[in-house]
């Protein structure tokens, strides 16, 4: 074996439809019977769509090591755009015209990584890099397309292998 098969990547690629979820920030109000707060705003439902759309592309075990994270978010053309798309397209050379409107790029990407603890990777800490993309798109429905390049080990795990096949020679 070659050190460098020990780093070997894999990757994941898969379209989700449907309208790209954001974070929602936990609300509290104090149940006045009680007097103990009640926790509102999580989006539970959302996160087991991303999950449950995705889980037939998952490893059989959750991945351990680093994690580059793509996500490209497609929104239909709104009103404004449409009648004037033939000249954006010509602008930005695409029909995919870029998105500069809410929800914020950082909000989508964590809804997405929180939805994946504990069922891909053991944590979203092991994102090492993130990229965003939000975009208008000739598509009448909207979609999110992630893409993850992913080492199935700990860097750890990996450099004690290495250590060994250079001991070994």
């Amino acid at each position: 074996m070659n050190i460098k098969d020990l780093a070997k990547k894999h990757v994941l690629e898969v379209a989700v439809p449907g309208k790209p979820d954001t974070k929602k920030r936990p609300r509290a109000v104090i149940n006045p019977k009680t007097g103990k707060p009640i926790v509102y705003g999580i989006d539970g439902f959302a996160e087991n769509r991303v999950v449950s759309y995705m889980k037939s592309h998952f490893p059989a075990e959750l991945v351990q090591g680093p994690v580059h994270l793509f996500l490209t978010f497609v929104y239909p053309y709104p009103g404004w755009l449409r009648k004037d798309i033939k000249i954006y397209e010509e602008i930005f050379g695409s029909p995919y015209i870029p998105k500069t409107s809410t929800p914020d790029g950082d909000n989508l990407m964590k809804f997405t990584k929180d939805s994946m603890n504990k069922f891909f990777w053991k944590d979203d800490s092991q994102v090492y890099r993130e990229v965003i993309e939000k975009y208008y798109g000739p598509d009448p429905d909207p979609y999110t397309i992630i893409k993850i390049e992913y080492l199935l080990e700990p860097i750890k795990d990996i450099g004690a292998k290495a250590k060994k096949l250079i001991n070994k020679k």
